[in-house]
């Protein structure tokens, strides 16, 4: 058989993510089978089976979903220490931006809320999700230190878990308030109620 060319099959690899985070995000981990996402991408389960070895793996690829970005984040806000008030404000903005923006990233978070399936051939993903968190927490505790906070680290552990009880109410009903409209609003919330808003404003701020 001739060789698929690397871009067709990296196209084939997001539509099979695509469609398995449709599936997953429907039934669950425990009720989807392989046939159920061939069938959502009215493929064969054998086209699914050529880039996932089994329903495990598919499920930690789709769940990187919203892990990836999180951490291309962290590298973006590090790349431009000067820009926006200094990487932390770039980094609430963006998490916050990644929520509203982008759908994947989102329906992926809300398999990651499902800790139930945490167990089992699904354990390593516990494990990713404890680093993705100690991760956050180092590089907002970096970012805050110039911000001169008594206790840099408990103040980032404030602001991150200050992000995660707002992805959570949002996501669990996005009526109770518009990203589009309280974007900025929130970023300035989080950053004022972690005690660094003016602080971290001023060790940034530039002539």
């Amino acid at each position: 058989m001739p060789r698929v060319p690397d871009q067709q099959a990296q196209q084939t690899r997001r539509d099979i993510l695509a469609g398995a985070l449709r599936v997953f995000a429907a039934r669950g981990y425990a009720a989807t089978r392989i046939a159920d996402v061939a069938a959502e991408l009215q493929a064969t389960r054998g086209a699914v089976y050529g880039h996932f070895p089994n329903k495990a793996e598919l499920y930690l690829e789709v769940v990187r979903l919203s892990q990836d970005p999180i951490y291309a984040l962290i590298d973006e806000a590090d790349a431009e220490p000067e820009a926006d008030d200094g990487p932390l404000r770039c980094f609430v903005r963006g998490w916050l931006l990644l929520l509203r923006d982008d759908p994947c990233h989102r329906a992926a978070f809300g398999l990651v809320m499902n800790k139930n399936d945490f167990v089992g051939e699904l354990a390593v993903l516990y494990q990713r999700e404890k680093r993705l968190t100690r991760d956050v927490i180092a590089a907002l505790t970096r970012w805050v230190d110039p911000a001169g906070p008594d206790a840099p680290g408990f103040t980032a552990l404030h602001i991150y878990t200050h992000l995660m009880g707002i992805t959570q109410s949002w996501l669990f009903n996005p009526r109770l308030f518009s990203l589009h409209q309280s974007l900025d609003a929130l970023t300035d919330r989080v950053l004022r109620g972690a005690g660094v808003g003016e602080l971290y404003k001023s060790a940034y701020a530039t002539d």
